[in-house]
Order: structure tokens, then C-alpha cells, then sequence
């Protein structure tokens, strides 16, 4: 083989040798682009919605409103006796330090029995004229079963003395308080529990004492306003009369000397007329 021939082999290897190079370079430079940079963070993820367990839970707040209440239901309501025997009843006491009202609040037989439930509601009615404030250490009795108490005094006013009434608004018959053992309940409106009793704690000394502790008060009366000054309009001043001018009535003797004045001026007259003549 000639020089030459091996000249030009060689220059075609040395220029597929460059051409394989510059391959290889752009290869790199498109792998390199399309890889992201290590000092390049994937975005975060969105924040996962918060769990039922982190929301507040208002149902069991201590205290809560209703609609047409103006005082909330209190914590400090309680239970404090049962009693089994005719008539039965509850005394329920505020040991808050502040008022509640019971409006709306519920009393519930049979927690946790197969037997159905007896619920008995505080609201107004013919039987019930309200209000079921109990201001604090104050004490009422929910009477049960009023509609089969023979000789119960059904003229005891609310908040004092509160009567269980069926939904129709009669008094209420049910058969409340017969198993000593069956937990009753005290709700509030919104079906939160506030206080649980079971009778069988409850002792005859003790429901005695409670009924005690249950005095009727005068309710509480709002401040009379301040009397305000009274003012009194200046009346408009009467425009006085003017009398009347009364003729004097004439007496007899000016009457006489009038008439004799007018017949001396008439011969008076008569005379000088006469004279006027002669001359």
C-alpha cells in the first residue's frame, strides 16, 4: 500500500474518532438537562385536613345557649336526691355560681336498660307557667308522675316546684323510680349529660334534708326606675272680662227733680219765644 493510501485512512479514522467524541459530549449534555439538580427540593405536599380528634367539640361545653333563654345551662346543676315512694320525685339543686335555667333541659329513666326510656322535658304549658331559673345554692322538686299523685298540691310555683308533663301537656302518669338500680339522667338541650343519679344511693334521711333545703323566695324583682321631676306647663293666662256697665236704676226723688228740671226749661223756652214776638 502507498504512502498516500495510508495517509488518507488515517485522516478518515482520526475524523470518526473526533465525530464519536462530539457524540458522546452531546449525549452527556442531554442527559444532564434532563435530570434535576441536587439542590433542587421536590415540592411538599399539601397539609392533610385536620382529624376529627383536633375540632373542638362543642357539645360538650360546660356551658351553652338556646334560642329564647337568656341564661345558659350551668354546670353546676345536680341531682342531689331520688324518691321511690309516692309521689316520686327528684331535687335537683344549682351548686353553680351563677343562675341556670333549665328551659328546655330533659329528665331520662332506663340509662343503659333494654327497657324503653321515659323522657320528661321542662317547658311551659298549662300546668308549668315557668320561668326554671334556679339562682346558685337554690333547689327545686321535679315531681314525676303528678297525674297519678292523689292529693299532691299542684299550686306550687316554678322554679320551686316543677311538674312532669306528657307531650300533649297533660300531667304526666308514667312509671318512673321503680328499679332502685336504674340511672336516671339530667340533660340539657343539646343532649349533654349534666347529671346522673342512681336511687339506690339515696337514703330517706337525705331526700328528707333535700326537700328542706327547698324554700320558696319572692322572685327577684328589677330596680324601679328614679322618678322624674315633674314639670308643669305654664297655663296661658285667661284674658280678664270686662264688666258689664250697669245702669244705676233711678230713684223716685231724681226722678221728680228730673222732670221738674225739664218742665222749667220748657216755660223757659215758651218765655223767651214770647218775648221775641212783642218785640
Amino acid at each position: 500500500m502507498s504512502s498516500n493510501k495510508i495517509s488518507k485512512v488515517e485522516q478518515a479514522g482520526a475524523s470518526v474518532a473526533e465525530s464519536i467524541e462530539r457524540a458522546k459530549s452531546s449525549l452527556k449534555r442531554l442527559n444532564a438537562a434532563s435530570q434535576p439538580s441536587a439542590a433542587q427540593e421536590p415540592p411538599a405536599p399539601p397539609p392533610a385536613p385536620p382529624s376529627e380528634q383536633q375540632q373542638p367539640n362543642t357539645a360538650t361545653a360546660k356551658a351553652t345557649k338556646r334560642k329564647g333563654s337568656q341564661q345558659p345551662v350551668e354546670a353546676g346543676l345536680q341531682i342531689v336526691s331520688a324518691c321511690m315512694t309516692e309521689p316520686v320525685c327528684l331535687v335537683i339543686a344549682n351548686r353553680g355560681a351563677q343562675p341556670a335555667d333549665l328551659f328546655g333541659c330533659s329528665v331520662v329513666d332506663h340509662v343503659g336498660k333494654s327497657a324503653t326510656s321515659t323522657r320528661l322535658t321542662f317547658t311551659t304549658g298549662k300546668n308549668n307557667s315557668g320561668p326554671f331559673v334556679l339562682r346558685p345554692d337554690e333547689s327545686m322538686v321535679f315531681w314525676l308522675a303528678p297525674g297519678r299523685s292523689a292529693g299532691l298540691d299542684l299550686e306550687q310555683p316554678n322554679p320551686y316546684h316543677v311538674y312532669g308533663t306528657t307531650v300533649a301537656g297533660g300531667l304526666s302518669k308514667a312509671k318512673m323510680l321503680v328499679d332502685a338500680t336504674d340511672p336516671i339522667i339530667l340533660k340539657d338541650p343539646q343532649g349533654v349529660v349534666l347529671s346522673t343519679i342512681v336511687p339506690a344511693d339515696c337514703s330517706e334521711a337525705a331526700h328528707a334534708q333535700a326537700l328542706a333545703n327547698v324554700v320558696i323566695r319572692e322572685p327577684q324583682s328589677m330596680p324601679e326606675p328614679e322618678p322624674q321631676p315633674k314639670t308643669k306647663k305654664p297655663k296661658a293666662k285667661a284674658e280678664a272680662k270686662k264688666p258689664k256697665e250697669t245702669k244705676a236704676p233711678k230713684s223716685k226723688a231724681a226722678a221728680k227733680s228730673s222732670a221738674k228740671s225739664g218742665a222749667a226749661v220748657s216755660k223757659l223756652l215758651l218765655f223767651q219765644y214770647l218775648t221775641l214776638r212783642t218785640w
